[in-house]
């Protein structure tokens, strides 16, 4: 089979989606596939005008290079995959050839129609979601990270695909418990942490609205003033300026790791050593670090709300949902006091501890790679001899 990944251009923020693409990309191959991967170049380099220019070049130019390729003898013979659903602006030059769509989640859709209060957005960032929405409504077949992502299709689609399934993500990595011994400790602490740490809380995430660090971070905060436990957190991923405002004042700024640029040994590291994941995101498409955690042999604290709770099943410990516009508000107090007690009555109990550590290692088996990609190939077959 000849697959053709369409995938964002090499400049574009989409880093997981250039993961995506890569495991896509990879198990192709390993399938016998013959793979080619379009992609919008970075031919405009210079600040300002570059950044227009690619933009420019991204959506007037690329599509015309497209249509040129799909003149050629073997087009026909050829199976589209589209990344991303966010590319639904190319998809109608696509309608009449065999594609598939991969959906990940439709935060920036729902934000556009001011479902997510958290994230407001402009009238251009409006008119460009609703560009990609009547695009991919000239989609014919979708693979969705999560039933809450197919959920979400389904409400954007004016019509019914042809083909709509659930395939869950296969881990990008061989996550797995690392023997918490203390040469592997003394390793992480001398590479990125402090050598005073003991133990810590775990946070992994990018400075995205809906990943609510500054949640994440205040309730650390309030179980070590409140109820004196003795971990650190490290925090992957960006300083920001809101941590650094928050810990302004605070006695505990050293006990705080904010590591941005961790390799893949060390995160697995991280996993395996940590107490738990913390993980209080607003809004996910799927949520890797739950199932990365849990196959490294890792607690998770999410959020109890899908696509969370699909990912995490019977494995997870589930707080409430706290919008970031109500740090000021009655509910924060709320959501903190309850959220910490239950996780101090679970996560700090010895047993509990251990039976979610042994829970989470068999929901992680869901989201072995292979699994994954054996059922997404089943799909592009089917459509493929369609």
């Amino acid at each position: 089979m000849k697959i053709v990944i369409i995938t964002h251009p090499t400049y574009s923020s989409f880093f997981s989606i250039q993961l995506y693409t890569n495991m896509l990309k990879f198990n192709c191959l390993k399938y016998g596939y013959q793979v080619e991967v379009w992609q919008a170049q970075n031919y405009f380099k210079k600040p300002r005008v570059g950044k227009f220019l690619n933009y420019f070049y991204q959506m007037i130019l690329f599509p015309e290079e497209i249509k040129k390729k799909l003149k050629s003898k073997e087009a026909n013979d050829k199976l589209y995959v589209f990344a991303d659903q966010s590319l639904g602006y190319l998809v109608p030059i696509f309608k009449n050839y065999r594609h598939v769509i991969h959906c990940h989640d439709f935060l920036a859709q729902k934000s556009a129609l001011e479902e997510i209060p958290e994230n407001k957005v402009s009238i251009t960032g409006k008119i460009y979601q609703a560009l990609i929405r009547r695009g991919f409504n000239r989609g014919r077949n979708f693979i969705s990270i999560s039933k809450a992502t197919k959920n979400d299709l389904h409400r954007f689609l004016k019509d019914d695909p042809d083909i709509s399934k659930v395939v869950y993500n296969g881990l990008n990595l061989d996550f797995s418990p690392v023997y918490k011994n203390d040469t592997y400790f003394d390793k992480l602490k001398n590479e990125i942490l402090n050598s005073t740490t003991t133990s810590y809380i775990l946070h992994v995430g990018g400075e995205h609205f809906y990943k609510n660090r500054e949640g994440a971070l205040r309730l650390y905060l309030y179980l070590k003033t409140n109820y004196k436990i003795k971990d650190d957190i490290v925090m992957v991923g960006p300083q920001s300026e809101t941590l650094i405002n928050l810990l302004k004042d605070s006695k505990y700024q050293s006990q705080v790791h904010v590591i941005n640029g961790v390799s893949d040994e060390q995160l697995k590291q991280l996993y395996s050593n940590a107490k738990f994941l913390l993980f209080p995101s607003l809004e996910e498409g799927f949520g890797w670090p739950i199932a990365e955690a849990m196959a490294s042999g890792c607690p998770v604290v999410t959020t109890g709300k899908a696509p969370m709770t699909e990912v995490g099943a019977n494995a997870a410990l589930y707080i409430s949902r706290l919008s970031a516009i109500d740090f000021k508000d009655i509910k924060y107090n709320q959501w903190i006091e309850e959220s910490a007690s239950k996780i101090f009555e679970n996560l700090y109990n010895t047993e509990l501890r251990s039976d979610m550590v042994a829970a989470g290692l068999k929901n992680a088996r869901r989201f072995e790679s292979n699994k994954s990609f054996e059922k997404i190939d089943k799909i592009y077959r089917k459509v493929n001899n369609s």
